[in-house]
């Protein structure tokens, strides 16, 4: 009796410690297998349009040195310089992205230079090839269209982020709100519980009624209040769902559509370089992935912890996280973007006359100097150029690296 009498008279310290306690014991933390369930995730279109510029000229410029090879080797020995030497010189230009799926396309175009013969009727591209070059990626009408859905999407970003800081502030109320309905209903329980023991006190057997009949009041309007917090959780809630859809819904149709326009010129481009490859082990079917990875490198990342539906879960229990928004692969990969000519330099000198070569390879002395830029994959041809003591005039092609010494190391060349 003495206990129950001291539960009712405890301290407001003491009840709110008692709450706290009862929460620890009651609701269980979710486990992290449920919590990763909860996470949605939606990529958005870097913020930053000259970032998007930059990886996508990339593209851009692979797809025009393609097709300027291409137009090359149409034209047969009447080609001056030879199309592999043409490609060669141009893609040392571009810059080297550290990508796997980006250098996969470079690696392709490299291989193939290396590897095309002019002699070799079965190497040259069809007839039904256009020989039109490439201007655009992207139509100047689709760039406009995604440009305004952007722009909807960092809107409804900003929109979506305020609901669900909101609603962190909704959720400790409703977890004060319980607290506190959870408090008056013990204590009205164990005002209950004495009432008996005072049927001979009358004046304190009244005045335990009477605090009961308060409490029950106190209980009641701790529930209808409890009930509003929740009502208002939800109903902001259900607003930033239906948020979130429409957010899911933009970011899907800017992915499709970037992705299939790119995926089918790619998909071109290693269509034609297949045909002038003798071994052909281009596979097409990596246009996909390789779409899809320039897509990924240049969009920032939205992540939201999903809020629980439940106020009454165990998983209510777990505080809403701030949504984070992550900067793109590419912009932290731009500082280390440098063009293929910083990247590989090689002196070397002629230890043997070459004599008569044909049209692509460079003919030169023992003495010469030479600045090779590439290495075949087989490792027995290099590409790189020679320079003209009077007029200072570089002349391109290729050797062969048994007949040059290399007189600095460095180890960057493209052996994919």
């Amino acid at each position: 009796m003495l206990y129950q009498i001291d539960r009712v008279r405890q301290t407001d310290t003491d009840r709110q410690r008692l709450t706290d306690r009862d929460r620890q014991v009651d609701d269980a933390r979710p486990t992290e297998t449920e919590r990763e369930r909860n996470e949605k995730r939606v990529d958005i279109i870097s913020l930053q349009s000259n970032q998007i510029e930059k990886m996508y000229n990339v593209v851009l410029e692979y797809l025009r040195m393609v097709r300027k090879f291409v137009n090359a080797t149409k034209c047969g020995k009447s080609s001056k310089p030879a199309p592999s030497v043409i490609v060669l010189k141009q893609m040392l230009q571009t810059p080297k992205i550290q990508i796997a799926e980006v250098d996969y396309l470079f690696s392709v175009l490299h291989n193939t230079a290396f590897l095309y013969e002019p002699n070799n009727d079965t190497n040259q591209p069809s007839t039904s090839t256009k020989s039109s070059s490439v201007t655009g990626l992207f139509k100047t009408r689709d760039v406009e269209k995604w440009s305004k859905q952007r722009k909807e999407l960092k809107r409804h970003t900003v929109s979506h982020t305020d609901i669900i800081v909101e609603l962190m502030d909704w959720q400790q109320a409703c977890w004060k709100t319980r607290d506190k309905m959870k408090q008056y209903v013990l204590m009205l329980e164990c005002a209950k519980m004495s009432l008996p023991y005072y049927i001979d006190k009358e004046r304190e057997f009244k005045a335990r009624k009477y605090s009961i009949k308060q409490l029950k009041k106190d209980v009641k309007y701790w529930q209808k209040r409890h009930t509003r917090v929740c009502g208002e959780y939800l109903k902001l809630l259900s607003n930033g769902d239906k948020l979130w859809k429409e957010m899911s819904k933009i970011s899907w149709e800017l992915e499709h559509e970037i992705q299939g326009i790119m995926k089918e010129k790619l998909s071109k481009a290693l269509d034609d370089l297949s045909q002038m490859n003798p071994t052909n082990t281009i596979r097409k079917e990596n246009a996909e992935l390789v779409s899809k990875a320039i897509y990924d490198s240049t969009c920032k990342t939205y992540t939201v912890f999903h809020p629980p539906y439940d106020p009454s879960s165990a998983h209510f229990n777990t505080k809403i996280h701030r949504p984070s928004l992550e900067n793109s692969l590419y912009y932290h990969l731009q500082s280390q973007t440098r063009p293929y000519h910083e990247l590989m330099t090689f002196r070397c000198t002629v230890e043997k006359d070459t004599g008569d070569v044909e049209r692509k390879m460079l003919r030169v002395k023992p003495g010469d100097k030479l600045i090779l830029k590439f290495a075949s994959p087989d490792q027995l041809y290099g590409f790189g150029y020679t320079k003209s003591p009077i007029l200072s005039i570089k002349k391109w092609g290729f050797v062969y690296l048994d007949n040059i010494s290399i007189e600095s190391t460095y180890q960057n060349f493209i052996t994919e």
